[in-house]
C-alpha cells in the first residue's frame, strides 16, 4: 500500500459511499 495512492482510494471510497449509502450506515 503506497501512501501516495491515498487520495485515489479515498476518492474511490467516498464515491462508493455516495453510490451506496447503506454501506456508510453499516447495513
Amino acid at each position: 500500500f503506497v501512501e501516495e495512492r491515498t487520495p485515489n482510494w479515498l476518492t474511490s471510497l467516498r464515491d462508493f459511499f455516495r453510490n451506496t449509502p447503506e454501506a456508510a450506515v453499516g447495513e
